[in-house]
């Protein structure tokens, strides 16, 4: 697999270019390196149509303020997969055509995958 390091105003790009070269979108996920470097991580999967290259692109983005270009209108797949790290991590993905929640109801209060999401206090009634 090869690993792409990519400013967030260069992910558009780099997206398209995939894209015209034959690569198909599998995955969009995010990670949190909150605690490690003070920054949120988009990680876009990609594979060829016909063959076996992989390309992982890595956007990094800072903590307080964690956004990142929507590439829903050049990969239709990115639509939900960018709704649910919005959903479950907190990343926005700007220019996203409904970046609501997917999972949680929508009066829900943060984002259950951040490392400093505590669930349980969240859970006891009162």
């Amino acid at each position: 697999m090869e690993i792409r390091i990519v400013e967030a105003n260069n992910l558009r790009n780099a997206a398209t270019e995939l894209k015209q070269s034959g690569f198909r979108l599998l995955l969009v996920s995010g990670v949190d390196w909150v605690q490690k470097s003070n920054t949120y991580e988009a990680l876009y999967h990609f594979s060829k149509v016909c063959g076996p290259d992989l390309v992982l692109l890595k956007v990094s983005v800072p903590a307080d303020d964690p956004k990142v270009p929507s590439i829903a209108d050049i990969f239709g797949l990115a639509d939900w997969h960018e709704r649910e790290t919005y959903d479950l991590l907190g990343i926005t993905f700007e220019g996203h055509p409904n970046l609501a929640r997917i999972f949680l109801p929508d009066d829900f209060k943060g984002h259950p995958l951040k490392k400093d999401f505590i669930a349980y206090k969240r859970m006891l009634p009162g």
